[in-house]
C-alpha cells in the first residue's frame, strides 16, 4: 500500500445510464456511468479502486469493497469489461473552426441587415432563419 493506491479516484463525470438497471434491496434504479481519467481506469483494472463506487482499496482485489460491499475479487474484471465504453470526449462537441465560422456568419448577418441579434443566438441556442 502506498500513496498512489490510496489516492482518491479522479472522476471526471457521472451520468445516469438509461440502458442499465440495478437492484439494491427492493429498489430498482438506473445504473450510473463513471467517466474517469486514465490513471484511475488503470488502477481499477489492477484492482486498487472499486469499479462500482470508485473507493480506493487498501489491497489489490480484496474480497469486498469496504465502502460499498461490491465483490471486487469475484466481479470487478467482469464488471469493467461489461461497463467500459472506451475513451469518451468531454467538453464541446463543436470543432473550434466550425464555431469561428458560425460567429463570422452572425457578424456578417448583423452588418448586412443592421439588426442586433439576441444573446440566445450568439450563445448557440437559436438558429437564424
Amino acid at each position: 500500500m502506498n500513496d498512489r493506491t490510496l489516492k482518491p479516484a479522479t472522476v471526471l463525470s457521472v451520468e445516469h445510464d438509461p440502458e442499465r438497471l440495478v437492484r439494491e434491496g427492493n429498489r430498482v434504479m438506473h445504473d450510473v456511468r463513471f467517466i474517469v481519467d486514465r490513471e484511475t481506469k488503470d488502477r481499477m483494472e489492477k484492482g486498487w479502486v472499486c469499479a462500482y463506487c470508485t473507493e480506493p482499496l487498501e489491497q489489490a482485489f480484496p474480497e469486498r469493497c469496504n465502502f460499498c460491499g461490491f465483490p471486487v475479487r469475484d466481479k470487478q474484471t467482469e464488471y469493467l469489461s461489461r461497463n467500459t465504453v472506451g475513451d469518451v470526449r468531454i467538453g464541446s462537441k463543436i470543432r473550434l473552426a466550425d464555431e469561428v465560422e458560425r460567429m463570422n456568419e452572425l457578424v456578417a448577418y448583423e452588418k448586412r441587415t443592421g439588426l442586433s441579434l439576441p444573446d440566445s443566438v450568439w450563445n448557440g441556442r437559436e438558429e437564424i432563419r
